[in-house]
C-alpha cells in the first residue's frame, strides 16, 4: 500500500472527559498458569496482588457494580484463567451480566470446559495465545517439559472458533518465532479470526531475559503497511494506553501493539517520579486485584504499593474506580525516546514477596 504509515488519531483528555470515555476493567483471576513463557512473568498481571485468586461471588459482585458505573467492556486474564477452579462460575455469572466480556487464554485447558463454553452468548469474546505453530518453539517459549503445548492449544483454538467465540490469536514476537508472522497470518486466515501482534515488555519477576528475545516491530509494520489493503487505527488505543494501527492482509485484520509507539502517562501522579517512566504499557487498563485494591498500573509504588487494602465493599471499589476513571481520561499520550528494557524486580514485588514467603 505505502511506506508512509499514517498520523496517529489520538483524542485529547478534554474530549475523553466530555464523552466520559472509560477504560476497560481487567480481572486477573488467578496467578496459577501451566505454562512458564520466557516474555512473562510469575504470576503474570496479577503479580502485585497480594492474593492468588479471585473468590467468584466477589469478583462478580464488583463486575456488576462495574457495569452500573458504566464500564461496557471486562477482561478476564491470569495467569491461565481456565486454571481457576471456579472459571465456570464466573464466566456463566458474567454472562449473566449482559456485559461485553475478553477472555485471554492460552487455549490450551479450554476443551475441558464445553458445556460452560456452549452457554456463553455472543457478547464474550476469547484470544488465544499463540506465538507458533512448530511443535519444539511452542514446548521451548511455553516452559513445558512433558510435552508440546500445541496440539492442545490448537484443539482449544479450534473448540472456541467452532463456538463462534473466537475473536483473534494474539502473538508475541520474539526472536524464537519472529520469522513464522506469515505462516501465523495463513492460520488466521483459514480460521476465520484476527491476529494481534505484540512485542516484549519488561515484567515484574520474568521468566526469561528481555533483550534475548525482543525484537523490534518497527519493521514489521512498514511491511505490513505495504502489504495491506488498508489501515485503521485501534478506536480504544485513540484515548488509552499505546496506540494501535490495524492492518487489512488478505482480510487478516492484523493489530499491531508495539513498545515504540509510546503509551498514556499520569505524569503529575501514579507516573510522577516513577523509576520506570516510561514504561512499556502506561495506562491501558485498570486491574481489580483480588485483594480489593484497583490500579493503574502494575509498575508504580504509587498505584500499587502506595495504596491500602481497603474493604471488601462494591461502595469503595467504584469509588477507587471513579478516581482511576479520571485519571485515565485525563492522561496524555508522551512518545518514545528510547525502548530499553526496565529493572525486572521492583522494590515493591521484591517486598511482597519477601512477606510471602516469611514463616
Amino acid at each position: 500500500m505505502s511506506d508512509v504509515l499514517p498520523r496517529w488519531e489520538i483524542l485529547d483528555s478534554r474530549e475523553k472527559r466530555s464523552r466520559d470515555l472509560l477504560p476497560f476493567l481487567t480481572f486477573p483471576v488467578t496467578k496459577s498458569c501451566n505454562f512458564r513463557c520466557g516474555y512473562c512473568g510469575e504470576g503474570g498481571e496479577l503479580t502485585a496482588s497480594r492474593q492468588r485468586a479471585w473468590d467468584a461471588a466477589e469478583l462478580l459482585s464488583f463486575a456488576k457494580a462495574a457495569k452500573a458505573r458504566g464500564v461496557t467492556k471486562l477482561r478476564v486474564t491470569g495467569g491461565e484463567p481456565f486454571m481457576h477452579p471456579q472459571i465456570d462460575d464466573i464466566l456463566r455469572g458474567l454472562a449473566d451480566l449482559d456485559v461485553y466480556v475478553h477472555v485471554n487464554t492460552n487455549g490450551s485447558l479450554v476443551s475441558r470446559h464445553v458445556e460452560t463454553l456452549e452457554d456463553l452468548g455472543p457478547n464474550f469474546h476469547f484470544a488465544v495465545s499463540l506465538d507458533t505453530l512448530d511443535a519444539q518453539a511452542a514446548q521451548t517459549m511455553s516452559g513445558t517439559r512433558a510435552r508440546s503445548p500445541l496440539p492442545d492449544i490448537l484443539c482449544g483454538t479450534d473448540l472456541l472458533r467452532g463456538l463462534g467465540l473466537l475473536l483473534r490469536v494474539n502473538m508475541v514476537v520474539t526472536t524464537i518465532n519472529a520469522h513464522e508472522i506469515p505462516g501465523i497470518i495463513d492460520f488466521c486466515r483459514a480460521t476465520g479470526c484476527g491476529l494481534k501482534l505484540l512485542d516484549v515488555v519488561s515484567v515484574p519477576l520474568p521468566f526469561g531475559v528481555r533483550r534475548d528475545l525482543h525484537v523490534s516491530l518497527e519493521r514489521v509494520e512498514a511491511e505490513l503497511a505495504r502489504a495491506s489493503a488498508a489501515i485503521v487505527h485501534h478506536q480504544y488505543a485513540r484515548s488509552f494506553g499505546t496506540p494501535c494501527r490495524i492492518y487489512d492482509v488478505d482480510g487478516v485484520p492484523v493489530t499491531v501493539k508495539s513498545t515504540w509507539n509510546g503509551s498514556r502517562y499520569d505524569t503529575s501522579g501514579i507516573c510522577s517520579g516513577c523509576p520506570y517512566f516510561p514504561c512499556h504499557e502506561g495506562l491501558y487498563d485498570i486491574f481489580a486485584l483480588p485483594d480489593h485494591r484497583v490500579i493503574g498500573c502494575r509498575w508504580s509504588e504509587t498505584s500499587v504499593a502506595g495504596q491500602p487494602v481497603p474493604e471488601g465493599d462494591a461502595a469503595t471499589f467504584v469509588a477507587r474506580l471513579e478516581d482511576l476513571a479520571a485519571v485515565f481520561q485525563a492522561a496524555d499520550h508522551v512518545a518514545r525516546q528510547s525502548n530499553n528494557a526496565m529493572p525486572p524486580r521492583p522494590a515493591f514485588v521484591l517486598r511482597s514477596t519477601a512477606e510471602r514467603n516469611a514463616p
